[in-house]
């Protein structure tokens, strides 16, 4: 099982930190105090995932002297990248700021509200998570110094595996709702189902209906809920999609019958318990695919951890911490991990003698 988590709004609440900047980012570059919840409804109402970006929206729509909803009506067409609102700025004659001197304000503003964060999700709660997904990652718009902070304040980095940043996006088409960013968490690590994204926003649903879409998987999107994304909808309700799933497995059959009266379909499910081994041989089959790439990964792969073992990294990874424990500080050293790759390849017999 593979479970991915976005930071803000879903790890993390960022309602006193990200929040906040905004709102101080708005006024700095503006002159003009405009209500947070104006500034929030903007972000959230065009799915601007990136709060620098929002940010400028934000200064476009206190330096407009519109009300919120007619900027919204004028505003909604440029709203989807960065440089469409430069060009609707430029059209309106509204000056910016430049984008570098408004990130630097940003994360500024940000380095004195971090300390408001608080966690969401319990260590207790990741704890179990992490003991039952076979991977555990992260995908945030977050640039990684933002993360690193907020990461080693409620020392988070035990618990995952990968961890996509802002950093690793190269250009800002790439990131949220592109799919980018899902194509490349799995380029690093392999792709296995059960597969689950935690999100909060329509951004997050989309990156995965588009990597769905693209490269024919199913990657489950989980919607945390929050005050500002009650609008979302996913495209079919949980008890609908489950059934729909145990139809492509062969688990389950319907007939279809179109009510007279109402005219609507009405549909009536059968289980097949014929197909259940042939669903576990097919089931154990993906497990033995994924534990061949997995021994693949750690045969070709370094591999550090400090003496506390807090939390394991690959070289690249390790090197972005010069090679220091972001938990404990201490030094890390490359890992001897025969014994994993013994683990691994006995449970790949045992699954392969199986499969005879």
């Amino acid at each position: 099982m593979v479970v991915i988590f976005d930071v803000d709004g879903v790890l993390i609440d960022v309602s006193k930190s990200y929040h906040y900047s905004i709102g101080d980012t708005v006024k700095k570059f503006s002159g003009v105090e405009k209500p947070l919840e104006e500034l929030l409804d903007i972000k959230f109402s065009f799915n601007i995932n990136n709060d620098w970006d929002a940010s400028i929206a934000g200064i476009i729509y206190a330096k407009s002297n519109l009300n919120l909803e007619n900027f919204k009506k004028l505003f909604k067409e440029f709203s989807n990248s960065l440089d469409k609102m430069y060009i609707f700025a430029e059209k309106n004659e509204i000056e910016l700021p430049v984008y570098e001197e408004l990130v630097d304000f940003f994360e500024s503003r940000y380095r004195i509200h971090r300390l408001k964060e608080e966690m969401i999700f319990p260590h207790d709660v990741l704890e179990r998570i992490s003991k039952k997904a076979d991977i555990l990652g992260v995908i945030t718009g977050r640039p990684f110094e933002d993360l690193d902070f907020s990461f080693k304040h409620f020392k988070l980095y035990r618990y995952f595996d990968y961890i996509i940043t802002e950093d690793d996006i190269p250009e800002p088409e790439l990131r949220k709702p592109s799919s980018y960013p899902l194509e490349l968490f799995f380029k690093k690590l392999s792709y296995e189902e059960p597969a689950f994204y935690i999100g909060d926003t329509n951004a997050d649903l989309k990156m995965v209906e588009s990597f769905n879409r693209k490269n024919e998987k199913n990657v489950q999107f989980v919607l945390m809920e929050n005050q500002h994304n009650k609008d979302i909808k996913t495209d079919i309700k949980e008890t609908r999609n489950m059934l729909y799933r145990l139809y492509h497995a062969n688990l389950v059959s319907f007939t279809r019958k179109k009510d007279k009266k109402k005219g609507w379909y009405i549909y009536y499910w059968t289980f097949n318990h014929k197909n259940i081994k042939h669903l576990n041989t097919e089931l154990k089959k993906n497990r033995l695919k994924n534990l061949k790439e997995r021994v693949k990964r750690e045969s070709k792969s370094l591999f550090f951890a400090c003496n506390n073992k807090c939390i394991r990294f690959d070289f690249d990874q390790a090197t972005n911490f010069n090679f220091k424990c972001p938990e404990c500080g201490e030094l890390m050293h490359q890992e001897d991990n025969k014994k994993i790759i013994e683990k691994l390849e006995k449970e790949i017999k045992a699954l392969e003698k199986e499969l005879k």
